[in-house]
């Protein structure tokens, strides 16, 4: 090779060599001339020894990154198997604090015969179904998609297919669904706040809290709500007017023909006297003879199983007796993006006062 390396300069060069019981070895060198003194300087290495240390260096890389996930794994499989008993030992909770309430309504009825108390409980009991049954359809995503990003995090760890990002994304969105469970604890809690004094909120608010209850039965039955919010600020009994908004939109769900185009309108406005709350539907309308008879106790249009009539009488008693307001109900004809609707509009008025200070009226 030296005629090769004095024509060219400084290069390298591979060649192979005898090395250890005559094995013929590759090998790189760097060579150096220095015409000068007539020197060629040069250093190599062999390949074998070199693939060693990669291979050396891989495998502790690979064990390294191994760990690393395996610890991963163990954290987010932990931080999981806490939340999901987290969830259960909710669950139980608010059944409890549904039992315990379940209780105290029957010892009312049992204290009291009167007519409107009766009502009211069985009313409270109608809301309490409903309310379990949108508990189970809020719930039962978020805990589905947590079960699979869990399981899917196993398998691919198990087929060495985890990614270090796919790990971080997977945490980030369990811990995102594990917050959307909590907000919907604390969603129902308040609503069964036994609380009659009024509070400080606004429009807004009063309707996000409320469709928070219904929004996953609204997914399950394809309706579709159009919202027209004036944002203003409220000091009224809040808690009632959502139960009323409520008792409204359900009674409006079980209305719809699954097979339809189902649509609710809500349209909230307040002025310096009034609030006014409008909830109209496309499901045809209430019959006109029934219409004037439709707030009347245990009076319904529904089929035994599914309505006892409680719900609208109580709601119309709610707002005319302690808030001093009226519930009414019209049939409309109207048109929405050039189609012509049929639907029950039912229009909450409730008098407000600028000064809350002035405010003495007793629920």
């Amino acid at each position: 090779h030296i005629p090769y390396i004095v024509k060219k300069g400084n290069t390298f060069i591979k060649y192979y060599s005898n090395y250890e019981e005559k094995q013929k070895l590759e090998k790189t060198a760097y060579m150096q001339t220095f015409s000068a003194w007539d020197w060629i300087i040069g250093s190599g290495f062999y390949r074998d020894k070199l693939d060693i240390l990669i291979e050396k260096k891989k495998n502790e890389l690979n064990e390294e990154h191994n760990k690393y996930l395996s610890d991963i794994y163990i954290i987010i499989f932990l931080v999981t198997i806490i939340l999901l008993l987290t969830s259960i030992y909710l669950s139980k909770v608010i059944q409890e604090k549904f039992d315990k309430y379940n209780n105290e309504i029957y010892k009312g009825i049992n204290k009291s015969r009167q007519k409107d108390a009766l009502l009211a409980q069985q009313s409270k009991m109608a809301a309490m179904g409903e309310m379990i049954g949108n508990i189970a359809h809020q719930w039962r995503q978020p805990l589905s998609l947590i079960s699979t990003a869990s399981t899917g995090l196993k398998l691919k760890q198990e087929y060495n297919m985890l990614e270090k990002d796919e790990v971080i994304r997977t945490s980030e969105l369990i811990t995102k669904t594990t917050l959307h469970l909590s907000q919907t604890i604390d969603d129902f809690r308040d609503f069964f706040k036994p609380n009659k004094e009024k509070t400080k909120s606004n429009t807004q608010e009063l309707w996000e809290k409320t469709y928070t209850l219904v929004q996953e039965q609204h997914k399950v039955n394809n309706i579709e709500v159009i919202i027209d919010i004036e944002y203003k600020e409220i000091y009224l009994l809040v808690n009632e007017i959502r139960q009323v908004m409520l008792n409204i939109l359900n009674n409006a769900k079980d209305q719809f023909k699954k097979k339809d185009k189902n649509l609710i309108f809500v349209v909230i406005r307040k002025d310096d006297k009034n609030l006014t709350i409008s909830i109209k539907d496309n499901a045809g309308g209430v019959p006109a003879k029934l219409i004037d008879r439709i707030f009347e106790p245990y009076f319904t249009t529904k089929h035994q199983s599914r309505g006892t009539g409680i719900g609208l009488y109580m709601s119309e008693e709610i707002i005319r007796k302690h808030m001093k307001g009226s519930l009414k109900v019209y049939n409309e004809d109207y048109v929405y993006k050039g189609v012509e609707y049929t639907g029950a509009n039912f229009v909450i008025t409730i008098p407000t006062k600028s000064n809350k200070q002035k405010d003495n009226e007793v629920s």
